[in-house]
């Protein structure tokens, strides 16, 4: 058993804590591209960009949609469908969606500047209590503690904070306890410190205690309870998903149809098909479900290509087959897309992969 840290006031460690982790972060910042800006539309993007998606994913997506859309007005203006292009790949689509509308947003209401209130800021699209409390203090320099996963997790470790860091009471108590360690000075450099003390040292699994400067501090490392804390539950088991798509071509055009708006991949274009673990022998079934969908005669046929994807806990596991239609037949709900103009479409993960398995 390790021996418990020193007893000390409340405000000695408040101070010491803000001296160890800002002494820390002056040697040992993160290189990010948005650290290195004081644009709020381009610090702005990040913490969407970065809401699901890890640093080493984001990175590439943030300098292709600034290539793109360099400032609010352009991202503003721009077609929706330009905008979930530009998202193509990256994952929950909702964020493209509410980033394009908190954009028409911020330059109607606001003149193309971020808010400085919280109200305001909740208030936008896509804005939720912990960006709403990166942008106040990465943007605005406001005293706002900043609880994301990586925080959550040295908190519930320094002070041994029982119960799940996702669930309502226990992240608003975490939250409360960073509001209270941020510094009125240099609380941008606080809030990166500890979200970059949980990526890089006090990870999930062995935590790199030695190298942390909050070690005399944290009550999980002196009672050996660092591997029980946070206490997450159990990740949700994964569930898979089966799927039969059509993919039909007419001359040097292939048909694909958008999905709803709302909802899962909302505004994406993919072959039409549906969910099926018929898998390799379900040419029939695709046939059937289409002709009868469709009121016109669907053969599909052949060998499948198979491509495999994962959603949040979805994995998916697409078999593509190639079917044909009468030569007159009109299809509703869809495009007939040549080839060399599907780079302007928003297609779906799944829907690439199949395209690239049929060059091959």
């Amino acid at each position: 058993m390790k021996s418990a840290p020193s007893s000390k006031s409340k405000t000695e460690i408040r101070r010491s804590i803000r001296r160890g982790l800002l002494r820390w972060f002056r040697n040992h910042p993160r290189p990010m591209p948005w650290r290195s800006t004081r644009d709020p539309y381009r610090i702005w993007l990040a913490e969407i960009l970065l809401q699901q998606t890890r640093v080493r994913s984001a990175l590439p997506y943030y300098r292709k949609f600034l290539e793109r859309f360099p400032d609010m007005e352009s991202l503003a203006r721009a077609p929706f469908r330009d905008v979930l292009r530009a998202w193509s790949g990256l994952g929950y689509y909702a964020r493209a969606r509410n980033l394009h509308a908190a954009a028409g947003e911020i330059l109607r209401r606001f003149d193309g500047r971020i808010p400085d209130t919280r109200t305001a800021l909740l208030a936008l699209p896509g804005i939720g209590p912990y960006t709403a409390s990166a942008l106040l203090s990465f943007i605005h320099g406001k005293r706002e503690g900043v609880v994301d996963g990586n925080v959550a997790r040295v908190l519930t470790r320094l002070f041994l904070v029982p119960g799940n860091p996702r669930s309502g009471p226990v992240l608003e108590r975490l939250r409360g306890i960073a509001d209270d360690l941020v510094p009125a000075r240099r609380s941008r450099d606080f809030n990166l410190a500890m979200i970059d003390i949980g990526a890089a040292i006090c990870r999930p699994r062995a935590p790199r205690c030695p190298e942390c400067p909050l070690v005399t501090h944290c009550r999980a490392r002196a009672e050996d309870l660092r591997e029980r804390y946070p206490e997450i539950p159990p990740r949700r088991k994964t569930e898979r998903v089966g799927r039969l798509v059509a993919v039909m071509h007419r001359a040097d055009r292939l048909f694909l149809v958008r999905r709803p708006e709302k909802g899962l991949l909302g505004g994406m274009w993919e072959f039409p098909g549906y969910d099926s673990r018929a898998g390799a022998r379900g040419a029939g079934r695709l046939s059937r479900e289409l002709t009868r969908r469709w009121k016109i005669p669907v053969r599909a046929a052949g060998e499948p290509a198979v491509a495999e994807h994962s959603i949040t806990y979805r994995s998916i596991r697409v078999h593509a087959f190639r079917a044909t239609i009468p030569a007159n037949a009109e299809i509703p709900g869809g495009e007939w897309i040549r080839g060399r103009d599907l780079a302007r479409y928003p297609i779906t993960t799944a829907t690439r992969k199949i395209l690239e398995r049929k060059k091959s």
